[in-house]
């Protein structure tokens, strides 16, 4: 038998979370409204977010 650790042989028997929170991840998200257009919203934030070593993320909501 293999002796590789796993993902699956290091979560047997754990109880059941999100696997960002089992590795030690961490995901933020924030909502809110606004009278702008979101297109508007993510360029600014990404302007703003950029010179501080963030990433943003696009995804298309309806």
């Amino acid at each position: 038998p293999s002796r590789e650790t796993t993902i699956d042989n290091l979560l047997q028997g754990a109880p059941r979370q999100p696997l960002s929170i089992v590795l030690g991840l961490v995901k933020r998200e924030t909502r809110f409204t606004s009278k702008h257009p979101a297109k508007e919203i993510i360029s600014k934030i990404e302007e703003a977010a950029g010179p501080l070593g963030f990433k943003v993320k696009r995804q298309n909501y309806k």
